[in-house]
């Protein structure tokens, strides 16, 4: 008879002996979207400078492609929480297909927006969509604005975000791994809809590829590649580029050429985002239009005085002004009554020598 502790050997040899044919099972989508989310939500705050450089091919050129395209674009960005910092500059085709060069800095503080774009500065009560549109956390499905984060959340089956996305119940894990780049891949894919995107198992299914069909009106197929990454934290890649290939046709489906769009990332950072990158004042020589304090005026040298000093004393001055324009007036106005009543009494004068003479040249 065979002893237990002898089965218990031979069973441990057994399976020292399987496990390198073992593999462990791909995730389910519900387990996938579960290991996204806690990625993500280690990322408190975020910041990093974006290049992105727009080409057409020869068809898409001669069709116009670029119309209202970004060809150069670099954005200095950062986040935290609510708050938000965009600096952008880039050459823009206008929709006349004219080269034209934007630059502007807006930041969210959490409580104002404000804006430079040349030497107007602008402040407002609500956030705008300028200081959120990332062109990189886009291309990633990383939700930021308002609108992606409040669609995430109303109607996350609806999205194009991760990991919302995959609360759709359509999406099903195919069998076996796609080579992508040389990279064995889970592909993950919503059937009849030409959406696919493909996860790697060994840099905890990070997102590699992403396929979508008629993504837009204009767009055929749009493929988005996810290359050179970097570990940021535990657990969580991310591309330091993306290139993002669109083959365009025109509203009636002719097929007009492919752009390509590259992203590169430099100096990214997570979690350690100091609250002062989202304080933006105004410089010497702008001209404020402050609706928050109902106030416009152009900023001066303060010597450090706030900002709240500097819109009163040009209040006051606007008011000093005002007393000023009065008294102007008031001083025309009596040199204007001086004068009238001169004129008046010169003229009484004349009367009164004229009647005078009259008497002797009747005479």
């Amino acid at each position: 008879m065979i002893s237990k502790r002898y089965v218990g050997f031979i069973a441990a040899a057994l399976v020292l002996v399987a496990a390198p044919s073992l593999k462990a099972a791909d995730p389910t989508v519900d387990e996938l979207r579960k290991i996204i989310e806690s990625q993500r939500a280690q990322v408190q705050s975020m910041q990093g400078i974006v290049s992105a450089v727009t080409t057409p091919d020869e068809k898409a050129a001669s069709a116009s492609q670029m119309r209202n395209i970004g060809q150069k674009i670099r954005i200095n960005f950062a986040w935290s929480g609510p708050k938000r910092l965009l600096i952008d500059e880039g050459d823009w085709v206008s929709g006349d297909m004219q080269n034209t060069h934007v630059a502007a800095i807006n930041a969210f503080d959490g409580k104002e927006f404000r804006r430079r774009t040349g030497k107007t500065f602008l402040i407002q009560p609500l956030k705008s969509g300028y200081s959120e549109e990332n062109i990189y956390l886009y291309d990633i499905r990383w939700p930021l604005t308002e609108a992606q984060i409040v669609q995430c959340r109303d109607f996350p089956e609806k999205s194009q975000f991760l990991p919302h996305c995959l609360l759709d119940r359509r999406w099903v894990v195919r069998p076996g791994h796609v080579p992508i780049n040389g990279v064995p891949t889970l592909l993950v894919e919503k059937p009849e809809t030409g959406w696919k995107m493909y996860f790697d198992p060994k840099r905890n299914y990070c997102l590699v590829r992403a396929e979508y069909d008629g993504p837009s009106v204009n767009i055929a197929h749009a493929v988005y590649d996810y290359e050179n990454f970097r570990r940021i934290l535990s657990g969580l890649y991310l591309p330091m580029t993306v290139t993002v290939t669109a083959s365009m046709r025109t509203e009636e489906g002719k097929p007009v050429g492919v752009l390509t769009n590259r992203v590169t990332v430099q100096d990214l950072q997570v979690n350690n985002v100091p609250d002062d990158r989202f304080v933006l004042k105004p410089t010497p020589g702008d001209y404020v239009i402050d609706n928050v304090r109902s106030q416009t005026y152009s900023y001066v040298n303060t010597d450090d005085e706030t900002l709240d000093v500097v819109a009163q004393r040009a209040a006051l001055d606007v008011v000093d002004m005002r007393r000023q324009r009065v008294l102007d007036a008031i001083t025309t106005f009596a040199i204007a009554l001086a004068v009238g009543v001169f004129c008046l009494r010169g003229y009484s004068w004349f009367s009164q020598r004229q009647g005078r003479k009259q008497p002797s040249q009747m005479a």
